[in-house]
């Protein structure tokens, strides 16, 4: 529409602005406390703490009396666990350190060795001694001392002279010297350990750690050789080497048999770590001690086995994980409330503050705690009195409680919305409260989601009997088809008593919501439908009061909730709210009513005062309805509208009167005192009262002399800055529009002349200029 891309404000971002600002300096501390507090309630309703008081006892002792387990203890088996530990102890495969690469520094060190004697053996000595055969006489200390030096880490000294002879024979050559180099090459692509006994063959396989790496690889034993074994493999391939050489093998062998090292350590201390590690991750076993079991009665004596159960349950409170329990069950009810308390601000309803929100949210949620715990202590003490199943077994009894009372509060007083999201954390609350397994988790949310649904159309308090039938046929029904999804055998007692305690739930459910309801819209200043429909009651005083002593004004108000109702329903808000609070937005006329034009006959008794008395007695309507729907304890919401609706509007029919009377015209002085619209409501009966009073005026009704001056009270209105202190949009502004449009069309169609009643009309003339401004 034209008229609205004109107007071009700030609205939407300044009260974001404000909302946000708001938010984070005054409510985020209140919220943190508020989270702290329900945290802490929470956490002790749903912490279980058992203090038992047992006398000392030793083995052989008489017990002074009976001795029942109080909860269910899980209690360790040690021998069982021992059991478990040992195997998964002997289950480790031991450790060895590969050293890679080891032959590569003795064929480094060998032809070094080599390179040095063969240059000794150069000199013309050692040729003449070795002609002369003096070599076997072991003179040449020399050559030994340099092999000892070169090699004797890797050769014994008892070997170091005849490994000389056989060296000085062959003149260390570059074939030896190759040959040795391709044995220990190949003897470095094999696993070898030192002996037999190093080796743990019993396991099949060992971990082998690669020292350059880091990997691990799993090795079978029956590829890994002792130096013995791999002695006979070098045997072997230097016979294939050697067939087309002069090298004597027997010699070439006792050289380098003595230079084969084992590349495979045991690692003791990899080992025994990794035994522990496989020790600790055995998952320990555990006997459950179940509750009321009587472990020993009165005058038996102790036995070892029921003295470890005796002590089980005296550690119970000095238990040290049940700190540690506790918190952490703190901590996942703070995360829930901070998850469901982030859902709830993005789908809070716009005529709620946020934070009052959360306390009734809260309070609810707290309420229903009390009474779950309440009715649950009754119905322990109850199966408690029986002797027969399934009366004696207190799990049937959990059916019957008021699981849905928190999500069937919040849809009335909020909105089924948030009541479905209460639903969930309710849900989760009550299986941490009372211990319930998935199957009951299922009951309660589809408890919840059924007491939503028969609750949220009832429009008066006797529809709760109704919705608490309903809840408690859907509860039976759920009951039955949850134990024959466990599998368990059908019991015909047992699922008829469950059914019958199911079909309570929902009466006793609704009982407690009529008990609550008055409270919380008493206490949280909240007006439900009941509430709204008592309200419109024509009967009341303040409404009688209204009819009788300014008739026009109560027709006003009627017509200007039936434009309400309608534009209040277009944009998402309660139109039975707005309608019920248009009947008493000008109650206050009902003190002074022939001061307004609606009320007038003849005469207008303006005419004969001054504009300054005119504009006191017009704005005093405000304050006396103030006044009046305080007494009559009318909701706070509904009290607000009779200022707000007003706004600050200039009274024009006065202002313009006192200029022509006097230049000197202050514009503040003929206002009224407001405040602003603070909420979509008060700008919607704004805007109504405006347009029902100057449609009164027109003479003609055409939808298109209708929508011009819809049009133009709206831009009016917008220009006057009246909605600049609500979140109210254009889009918003532009449905409460046509939906204005619709029931004027409706409330002034053209209708047919009937035959025989054409009466000649007598002109009255136009109304007053600004006749629309008195009556507002």
């Amino acid at each position: 529409m034209k008229v609205f891309s004109l107007v071009q404000t700030n609205i939407q971002r300044d009260f974001l602005r404000k909302t946000l600002s708001k938010m984070s300096s005054s409510q985020m501390p209140r919220l943190g406390l508020l989270v702290f507090v329900i945290t802490a309630i929470f956490t002790f309703f749903s912490s279980e703490y058992t203090i038992t008081s047992i006398p000392e006892y030793v083995v052989g002792d008489i017990a002074s009396s009976d001795i029942v387990v109080p909860v269910d203890i899980p209690v360790k088996d040690e021998e069982a666990t021992n059991l478990r530990q040992k195997a998964a102890k002997e289950a480790v495969l031991p450790v060895y350190q590969y050293k890679e690469s080891r032959s590569s520094g003795i064929i480094k060190e060998v032809s070094a060795t080599f390179l040095a004697l063969r240059n000794k053996l150069n000199s013309e000595e050692l040729e003449k001694a070795g002609r002369s055969g003096l070599l076997d006489d072991n003179r040449f200390p020399e050559l030994e001392l340099m092999i000892s030096r070169g090699l004797g880490q890797l050769i014994p000294e008892a070997f170091i002279q005849e490994t000389t002879r056989f060296l000085v024979r062959n003149g260390f050559s570059k074939e030896l010297e190759l040959l040795v180099a391709q044995l220990l090459e190949q003897v470095d692509r094999s696993f070898v350990i030192d002996t037999e006994r190093d080796l743990i063959r019993d396991r099949g396989r060992i971990h082998v750690l690669l020292d350059v790496s880091g990997k691990e690889r799993l090795i079978e034993v029956e590829q890994i050789l002792t130096l013995q074994q791999l002695g006979k493999k070098v045997n072997i391939w230097m016979s294939e080497m050697l067939q087309d050489s002069d090298i004597y093998q027997a010699g070439a062998f006792m050289f380098v048999s003595k230079l084969l090292v084992s590349n495979l350590t045991f690692d003791l201390q990899a080992t025994e770590s990794m035994e522990l590690k496989a020790i600790k991750n055995v998952d320990l076993v555990f006997t459950m001690l179940k509750k009321g079991k009587v472990i020993v009665r009165q005058g038996d004596e102790i036995q070892r086995n029921q003295l470890k159960q005796i002590e089980a349950i005296r550690s119970l409170p000095k238990n040290p994980s049940s700190v540690n329990q506790t918190v952490g069950r703190a901590t996942l009810i703070a995360s829930l409330l901070l998850i469901f308390g982030y859902i709830f601000s993005s789908l809070c309803p716009t005529n709620w503050n946020f934070l009052r929100l959360a306390l009734l949210a809260s309070t609810v949620m707290v309420v229903q705690t009390l009474f779950l715990k309440g009715f649950w202590f009754i119905c322990e003490a109850l199966s408690q009195n029986f002797v027969a199943f399934p009366y004696n077994d207190k799990g049937y009894f959990f059916f019957a409680l008021p699981f849905a009372l928190g999500a069937m509060l919040v849809t009335i007083l909020v909105d089924e919305r948030l009541a479905l999201i209460l639903s969930v954390f309710s849900s989760i609350l009550a299986a941490l409260l009372l211990g319930g397994d998935v199957y009951d988790f299922i009951y309660v949310l589809i408890s919840n989601f059924i007491g939503i649904l028969t609750v949220r159309r009832a429009m008066q308090r006797v529809g709760f009997i109704g919705a608490g039938v309903k809840l408690g046929l859907v509860a039976s029904g759920v009951f039955i088809i949850l134990q024959n999804a466990q599998l368990a055998p059908f019991n015909l007692s047992a699922g008829l008593f469950g059914a019958a305690l199911a079909l309570f739930s929902g009466p006793l459910n609704t009982g407690l919501l009529v008990f609550l309801l008055p409270i919380f819209e008493r206490l949280f200043m909240v007006t439900t439908i009941m509430r709204l429909l008592e309200l419109g009651n024509i009967n009341l005083p303040l409404i009688r009061e209204l009819i009788l002593k300014a008739p026009g004004t109560y027709s006003h108000s009627v017509a200007v909730g039936t434009l309400s109702e309608g534009a209040a329903k277009s944009i998402g808000l309660n139109p039975v709210f707005a309608r019920i609070a248009c009947l008493y937005h000008d109650i206050g006329k009902s003190i002074h009513p022939e001061y307004f034009v609606e009320n007038q006959q003849g005469s207008n008794i303006h005419d004969q005062i001054s504009p300054q008395r005119s504009v006191r007695i017009v704005v005093e309507h405000v304050t006396e309805g103030i006044r009046m729907a305080q007494a009559a304890n009318l909701p706070s919401n509904m009290v607000e509208i009779i200022p707000q609706h007003h706004g600050t509007r200039r009274l024009t029919y006065f202002y313009e009167k006192a200029v022509d009377s006097t230049k000197d015209v202050r514009d503040d002085n003929y206002r009224y005192p407001g405040p602003k619209p603070q909420s979509k409501m008060a700008a919607v009966i704004m805007l109504a009262d405006a347009v029902e009073a100057t449609a009164r005026t027109l003479t003609e009704h055409s939808q298109e002399l209708l929508l011009e001056v819809i049009q133009k009270i709206v831009k009016g209105t917008i220009e006057d800055g009246q909605l600049s202190e609500c979140d109210i949009t254009l889009a918003d502004i532009d449905s409460i529009t046509f939906s204005f449009l619709e029931t004027l069309s409706s409330i002034y169609h053209v209708r047919i002349s009937y035959p025989g009643f054409e009466f000649n009309r007598k002109s009255f003339g136009s109304p007053k200029e600004g006749g629309e401004v008195l009556r507002t």
